[in-house]
């Protein structure tokens, strides 16, 4: 990912990382990701307020889903 981003191919927000904690989240943000939660019953009661998307399990998580979440996060350029 580092190469691409450093040739200007994509941009960091382009990829989309799935995590089920807030530790997951803000190393994602901090890292200017865009972050989806599929929390887990001991993380659900943190606070995922920089999420995208949050989801109590990726079972119900398509690909089609995130793509469509990436897309509002990043308007074509």
């Amino acid at each position: 990912m580092k190469s691409f981003v450093e040739a200007g191919r994509v941009t960091k927000r382009l990829f989309g990382i799935v995590e089920d904690s807030v530790i997951g989240l803000q190393a994602a943000t901090r890292g200017g990701m865009s972050c989806v939660i599929s929390y887990t019953s001991s993380t659900a009661e943190q606070d995922f307020k920089d999420a995208i998307a949050i989801y109590p399990d990726s079972s119900n998580l398509r690909l089609k889903d995130l793509e469509l979440l990436l897309q509002k996060v990043v308007p074509d350029s």
